[in-house]
């Protein structure tokens, strides 16, 4: 439902549900519009695979009251996400945003989705404690956040074959990002004026992108966006190394650290 609302034709080098089940209906001649078929199909996968993902919770062999608390988490952090998918609507319609509103995105949208939830969710089943939680709580955010910040950078400074995705879509979708909220914050009436131009555009050149790359540079944004996801990383590690538990598994501990330094190094 994402790719619906940010119009992307891929997913890590692969076509969308939505383009995929468009080019379907219009290679198949079928009736009506293309483009809002793909678009149904895909809000209904999204919709299946929330309740598959709460089936696959509910049938297994967990301690009944672990997979109670299980359920409720991921319900819970289902909702929460949609939260942060329409604060990142409305940031990219809205005329100015503060690195605040940047960051709550992060971790409403990415943060809670991509790190806190499924590591909550199996800390939740292994029987970690309140306790314990709370710190692995500190590392999904922190590591989460980080890893959208990398995203932002790859979306805007990566290789297209590598990542699969167009390095041109993200400013093309008006999307706010650390990127751009450095240029509001440090950059002259000319170069936020010529970065608006291009920001929400459809239309943008190739050259337009490069041109607003360059503004970027030129304030700063990539260094700082680099530093920002550097300084939660080592915030994420120290969440796990600070208050190491003597029962946590090592190998756990050494994969969750390993999955940190990842964020930052990573092409893809």
């Amino acid at each position: 439902e994402d790719d619906v609302m940010d119009i992307g034709d891929k997913r890590r080098g692969y076509p969308t549900i939505h383009s995929t089940y468009a080019k379907k209906h219009a290679d198949s001649k079928y009736k009506y519009d293309s483009t809002h078929f793909g678009n149904m199909v895909a809000v209904n996968v999204g919709l299946q695979f929330c309740h598959l993902t709460l089936n696959v919770l509910n049938h297994s062999n967990f301690d009944p009251e672990l997979k109670r608390m299980a359920i409720d988490q991921v319900n819970k952090q289902m909702m929460d996400t949609a939260i942060g998918q329409n604060y990142d609507l409305l940031n990219s319609v809205s005329e100015r945003v503060t690195e605040q509103d940047i960051m709550n995105v992060l971790y409403w949208k990415t943060g809670l989705y991509t790190y806190h939830n499924p590591i909550r969710t199996g800390a939740i089943l292994a029987g970690a404690s309140e306790e314990e939680l709370n710190v692995l709580n500190t590392y999904g955010r922190d590591g989460g956040i980080s890893f959208q910040i990398q995203d932002d950078i790859l979306g805007t400074f990566g290789n297209t074959d590598v990542t699969g995705k167009s390095v041109e879509d993200d400013l093309r979708e008006g999307k706010q990002t650390l990127l751009t909220w450095k240029v509001y914050n440090d950059g002259t009436d000319e170069e936020i004026a010529r970065m608006e131009e291009v920001l929400g555009n459809r239309e943008s050149t190739s050259q337009d992108i490069q041109d607003v790359r360059d503004i970027m540079n030129k304030c700063g944004s990539l260094e700082y966006s680099k530093a920002k996801s550097l300084e939660l990383v080592d915030n994420a590690k120290r969440s796990l190394t600070d208050n190491y538990n003597e029962n946590w598994v090592e190998e756990g501990i050494n994969y969750l650290l390993g999955i940190a330094d990842y964020m930052i190094e990573r092409d893809l």
